[in-house]
């Protein structure tokens, strides 16, 4: 067999063999009460491949930090604990939620109202970048249970 026939069939078979992307269900970020300075934000993350998938870095312009935390119970006291990368299995979903995990947006570098959209930037592991347009809802569409306060 060619060299040439060869390196096209390893192409193809890597584009055959590639995972199909993640795929980010069911975005919602509201806006703040007047005052606080950081929102959160939940979407269900499904992974329809069949490699475990990390994600490890968030980032928008439109705030100073993006970071991933997870609500703990200690005490029967809600604490907000950092988390440093978030894997995706294979073949599964992750949800980011109140009381659970979400996106903690931190310091937003403009006003934000409800109707405006900003980019989230999310890195896997291995570099793949994934962009996010999350629109900005109202705090009554929330029903009173989506938005927390953050302490550092």
């Amino acid at each position: 067999m060619s060299r040439h026939l060869l390196a096209g069939l390893l192409l193809f078979a890597g584009a055959v063999l590639a995972d199909p992307p993640l795929r980010f269900l069911q975005a919602r970020l509201y806006e703040a009460p007047p005052g606080v300075e950081t929102l959160a934000a939940y979407f269900t993350i499904e992974n329809p491949g069949s490699a475990d998938r990390v994600l490890r870095r968030f980032r928008s312009d439109d705030f100073a930090r993006v970071e991933l935390h997870e609500t703990r119970l200690e005490d029967g006291v809600a604490h907000m604990v950092p988390v440093p990368a978030l894997t995706v299995p294979a073949g599964g979903r992750v949800a980011l939620a109140p009381g659970g995990l979400h996106l903690m947006l931190i310091e937003p570098k403009r006003p934000l109202r409800a109707g405006d959209h900003f980019l989230l930037e999310i890195e896997e592991a291995d570099g793949t970048l994934h962009q996010l347009l999350l629109p900005l809802r109202r705090r009554e569409d929330a029903g009173g249970h989506e938005h927390h306060s953050h302490h550092d």
